[in-house]
């Protein structure tokens, strides 16, 4: 195996986001960290329940 496919396509780290609504703060993301390896396959998916509760 070489070194560029040991490194990772991707890393996040720390990942945190935040929307200002009218009604206050909605915190959709807190402190999430994750890497993607190459020549794999990933997928990230919403419940429904948690976008619109």
């Amino acid at each position: 195996m070489n070194q560029q496919s040991e490194t990772p396509l991707l890393v996040i780290e720390n990942l945190r986001t935040v929307f200002d609504l009218t009604a206050g703060m909605l915190k959709a993301v807190d402190d999430v960290s994750f890497s993607l390896a190459r020549e794999k396959s990933s997928g990230l998916s919403a419940s429904p329940d948690a976008v619109n509760p």
